[in-house]
């Protein structure tokens, strides 16, 4: 029997998106305004109207079904056409309430984001941000789920659907305690094939991209000890043999007491892009947004 779309109020499907994203009901009505009894009332009268369960409660949190798993995309991408609609088609960002959803690599997040939030609490004081960790192989299907609005950092080509913008650009240098052997003369190329190293990589990542332009010029490092940010590299770095290799940036943000920086002994050289959906460029937000983004990377000193 056809579902009666009449019946459907658009706050239940607000409800819905919400549960989806926390996964939790108390959160979500926290992320809503809403009581937690409120929003268990909208989830039970969706269920309901669509004669299915939709989450289900288990010590992970609430599951969605699998008719949930097929409803939510969709649901997602009629809520943001719907919420851009009614967007003016000026966007004024000195009253604007909107919620941007950024993947960020720990890269962007330190050396982008403090300039990034100190320039909307100047010019759009009630923007929000909602950010979470950019993993490459799930940046497509969250920018084509509208899960995210844009993704931050160095990202692989992708499908002609998603366009991107230059931000920024930055360099690796290498990280060493002061007293290290190789800390009294210029690295070689050489001595990364006998060198142990820290490596930097975000969680779920393959190869880093230090080891894509390491293996353009035949080198292939040992990794002694993997870490996902880039804050937790220095102390391990003061206290062993290791070597890491540290984009300039981030450094300037770090405390490096007892280590030296030492000049890599080829370029290694990366390329930060925001990344999205092309079916939003064109939406007034969106594009305001961008050029926030393109603005503030200008102001960088790196």
């Amino acid at each position: 029997m056809p579902v009666n779309l009449g019946a459907i109020d658009l706050k239940l499907l607000v409800v819905f998106d919400a549960v989806m994203t926390e996964r939790n009901v108390s959160r979500a009505g926290a992320r809503l305004g809403m009581s937690q009894s409120a929003t268990s009332n909208a989830l039970n009268r969706l269920r309901e109207l669509l004669s299915d369960q939709l989450f289900i409660r288990t010590g992970a949190g609430m599951q969605p079904t699998p008719f949930a798993l097929r409803l939510m995309t969709p649901i997602r991408q009629a809520l943001r056409l719907f919420q851009s609609a009614l967007e003016p088609s000026l966007f004024d960002p000195s009253s604007s309430t909107w919620a941007y959803r950024l993947a960020i690599s720990d890269h962007a997040s330190i050396v982008m984001l403090p300039a990034l939030a100190e320039h909307l609490a100047r010019v759009a004081p009630r923007v929000r941000l909602v950010l979470r960790p950019k993993v490459n192989a799930e940046v497509a299907e969250q920018l084509e789920a509208s899960e995210i609005d844009f993704a931050i950092g160095v990202i692989p080509t992708l499908q002609r659907r998603f366009d991107r913008a230059p931000l920024f650009r930055d360099s690796y240098d290498c990280l060493l305690r002061r007293n290290h052997p190789l800390a009294r003369r210029a690295l070689r190329l050489a001595d990364f094939k006998t060198a142990e190293f820290l490596a930097v990589r975000p969680r779920h990542e393959g190869a880093s991209e230090v080891d894509r332009l390491l293996a353009s010029h035949g080198v292939r490092r040992t990794v002694a000890i993997t870490v996902d940010q880039f804050l937790a590299a220095p102390p391990v770095l003061a206290h062993t043999d290791l070597i890491a290799f540290m984009l300039r940036g981030v450094m300037r943000h770090l405390d490096l007491t007892g280590l030296r920086v030492l000049a890599a002994p080829i370029p290694l050289d990366v390329q930060v892009d925001a990344v999205w959906n092309r079916a939003l460029t064109k939406q007034p937000a969106h594009s305001w947004m961008r050029r926030q983004l393109i603005e503030v990377s200008r102001g960088l000193h790196i």
